[in-house]
């Protein structure tokens, strides 16, 4: 008698770009709360955040070999900078352009830094519409700073409390919306795949 096939490694990536960015890996499994495997902060400014960039996706690309995943073939969802008005000011933020400027840039430095590492590609998608994808467990915008993020991501998530140990206050809002979008990338890719064999 032959043993049953083991079932595939379903793995996401998320991503939520800025100047205290997050970036995390997140495995889908059958029956259980999807599992955080890494979660990495992302911080600073310049040369300083792309250096750690850099290293924060070296040790991805480790962590995903490690589980027997091509890091190329992964989905990785990193949340799409919100539009700009006619006005130049940001839908929703009061900040204005210059942030819709640097959320820009942060989100081109992650797409180019995984691609030369990985050969891999990111997808971006509208807070709008991951948030649905998590929808009624996750809220649709930011409400109060985005604290409840973190409630979300423990709520629907394995191993949350403990990866987010080490990230420093700043960060945590930000890494927590990266988990969420990995749940969700990690879900899509599940569609790809047989989640059935070993049954």
């Amino acid at each position: 008698m032959g043993s049953a096939e083991a079932c595939p490694v379903v793995l996401g990536i998320g991503a939520d770009p800025g100047r205290h960015g997050g970036v995390a890996l997140v495995e889908r499994r059958v029956g259980l709360r999807p599992l955080l495997h890494a979660v990495w902060e992302l911080k600073g400014e310049g040369r300083i955040w792309f250096r750690r960039c850099k290293v924060v996706h070296e040790n991805l690309v480790v962590q995903c070999r490690s589980l027997g995943v091509h890091p190329e073939s992964l989905l990785y969802y990193v949340e799409r900078p919100p539009p700009v008005s006619r006005k130049g000011t940001l839908k929703g933020d009061k900040r204005g352009q210059q942030t819709w400027y640097g959320m820009g840039r942060y989100t081109g430095k992650i797409e180019a830094v995984w691609s030369l590492l990985s050969g891999g590609e990111v997808v971006l998608l509208d807070q709008a519409k991951w948030t649905s994808c998590l929808h009624p467990h996750v809220r649709g915008h930011k409400v109060g700073g985005g604290v409840h993020r973190v409630t979300e991501a423990l709520f629907l998530v394995e191993g949350v409390d403990h990866g987010m140990s080490e990230v420093s206050s700043g960060c945590r809002i930000d890494c927590a919306e990266a988990i969420l979008l990995a749940v969700v990338a990690a879900n899509h890719a599940s569609l790809q795949v047989d989640t059935t064999c070993g049954g």
